[in-house]
């Protein structure tokens, strides 16, 4: 990696440090602005690698101890607790999206993260599968549909401005 690389990932961690600590509790799960900065760095970042790397950093700071997650936590009690799954799948989002359609990736990305930090979820409690989507799927599917749309309008506005300074 080169120099340019390695500040725009510190950069980009950075900001997930920053943002992800703010949260509003509606239950075990909180809504978080962590999938909507996940989500933007991974289809703003000038590759996957950089995404992902700058997503590795905000966990590996955050499983050491600097209080990042969501309400400030921190730990690997975090990491393998009830919103470990959540944690651990937007590692997942620079592969999922694509910037030739965000809106449709990130709301793929979203998604998926719900399906899987939902599952992780039951898997760490050993609740029902009804229980599952109860707590960890439908309080967060307008949240998730309002940030998808945050994230595609940021982009749009992002190309409009880079075709308009390179002309």
């Amino acid at each position: 990696m080169n120099t340019k690389e390695l500040i725009q990932i510190g950069m980009f961690s950075a900001l997930l440090m920053i943002l992800s600590p703010i949260a509003f509790p509606i239950g075990p799960i909180p809504i978080t602005l962590q999938s909507l900065i996940v989500g933007l760095i991974s289809t703003l970042s000038p590759t996957k690698k950089i995404a992902f790397f700058a997503i590795l950093l905000y966990l590996l700071f955050g499983a050491v101890g600097l209080p990042v997650f969501a309400g400030g936590k921190a730990g690997l009690s975090v990491i393998f607790g009830i919103t470990g799954g959540y944690l651990l799948t937007f590692l997942l989002f620079p592969f999922f999206i694509n910037r030739e359609f965000p809106l449709f990736t990130n709301m793929f990305a979203g998604f998926m993260n719900l399906i899987f930090g939902s599952a992780f979820m039951t898997f760490i409690l050993g609740n029902s599968t009804l229980e599952m989507f109860k707590a960890g799927i439908f309080p967060f599917i307008i949240p998730t549909i309002i940030k998808v749309i945050i994230i595609s309008v940021i982009y749009k506005t992002y190309v409009s401005i880079n075709k308009i300074k390179n002309n």
